[in-house]
């Protein structure tokens, strides 16, 4: 706008002294600054209509503290470049609402030309990308078209692969394959091994009481290892919607070290949340790192607020429907079984605690 009105100024210029002192040399600079300026409106004119923007894809994954690009699609169709171009790029997070705005420059030859927006994985969140405006000068930069519409292109940015060393030994609040029968086809769960005697030590929970009575014996059921069960891991984010940015990027860099943790002694894991909107409880099923990143996905688009008829399904002190102690971790980063505290962690000290400190269940 500041280069058209000094040129402006000049013609305007030229032409009151053209004018004033009739001096022929004066007029045709005055003419040939008109045609010029008409000139430049066409070819700005044609390179907006030349020229499109695309999204050569709508999502990236990318792991906390990495850095990466957005890539969009200059396409200039026809014989002249554009010769400069400025886009407005807003960034913005879908659960902290943290935005950043930035202009972006640059020109565009025949054919095509990738614009990269530089995207950093500050907190685990969905990372919104949006250009919303998108404008093609011409050659002196006098003239300029926007282009209509909005671009967009998502980034999911998944805590890092660090998992909490958990010490589960007795592993209360697994499930086994034959109480998670809906899980045998994709975990290939088994029944229980077989029937024997009772011995010290064994849980009472595990004793056939009807078989023990018919013959007359105390028997226990002998299950599969434990890297056959699978554990529950309940997610209760009462008051997420209170938490800071920093605070939420915590909790969703604990749930990833927990769950890993839990990886490492289990065939799987179910993780429980709640949906706001739906104000329903939803689980996923976790059995690798491919899933957990499918976890997180879901888990940033989701309302992560709970309503009060469905806290007593979240809650550290409430035994699952199944009757099992409960695995909890609440936006608090307090770590429960069975209503007891295995660990709180600090608010500014986690990342080194998921690395040093040992839980053992």
């Amino acid at each position: 706008m500041i280069r058209f009105l000094l040129f402006l100024a000049l013609v305007l210029g030229t032409g009151f002294l053209a004018a004033i002192y009739e001096y022929v040399p004066l007029m045709a600079i005055f003419v040939t600054e008109i045609v010029l300026l008409l000139i430049l409106l066409i070819l700005a004119f044609a390179a907006h209509l030349l020229t499109t923007v695309e999204e050569p894809q709508k999502a990236n994954v990318i792991y906390r503290g990495e850095k990466s690009y957005c890539r969009f699609l200059v396409r200039k169709a026809g014989l002249l470049p554009v010769p400069r171009y400025r886009a407005h790029v807003h960034q913005y997070y879908e659960q902290t609402g943290d935005v950043e705005d930035n202009y972006y420059f640059g020109a565009c030859p025949r054919g095509d030309s990738p614009l990269a927006i530089p995207v950093y994985g500050d907190w685990c969140d969905l990372l919104h990308v949006e250009m919303d405006e998108f404008i093609v000068y011409d050659y002196l930069a006098l003239f300029g078209w926007k282009r209509k519409g909005v671009f967009k292109q998502k980034v999911y940015i998944i805590p890092n692969e660090r998992h909490l060393d958990l010490d589960v030994s007795v592993l209360s609040f697994a499930r086994r394959p034959e109480e998670a029968a809906h899980y045998a086809p994709e975990l290939g769960g088994e029944e229980f091994r077989q029937l024997r005697e009772y011995r010290l030590g064994d849980s009472m929970r595990n004793i056939d009481w009807k078989r023990s009575a018919a013959l007359d014996n105390t028997l226990v059921r002998e299950f599969a290892p434990e890297r056959e069960r699978v554990a529950d891991l309940y997610l209760n984010t009462k008051g997420y919607e209170t938490l800071t940015t920093a605070q939420k990027d915590a909790f969703f860099s604990l749930t990833s070290a927990v769950l890993l943790g839990l990886l490492e002694n289990v065939k799987a894991v179910e993780v429980h949340w709640c949906e706001g909107r739906l104000r329903k409880e939803m689980s996923a099923v976790i059995r690798s790192k491919h899933d957990r990143v499918s976890l997180f996905v879901t888990l940033y688009g989701t309302d992560l607020s709970i309503p009060t008829a469905l806290e007593p399904i979240f809650s550290e002190n409430t035994p699952d429907e199944m009757g099992y102690d409960k695995l909890v971790l609440n936006v608090n980063r307090e770590l429960y079984v069975a209503g007891f505290k295995l660990y709180a962690f600090s608010e500014t000290d986690w990342e080194d605690e998921i690395r040093t400190v040992q839980i053992i269940v």
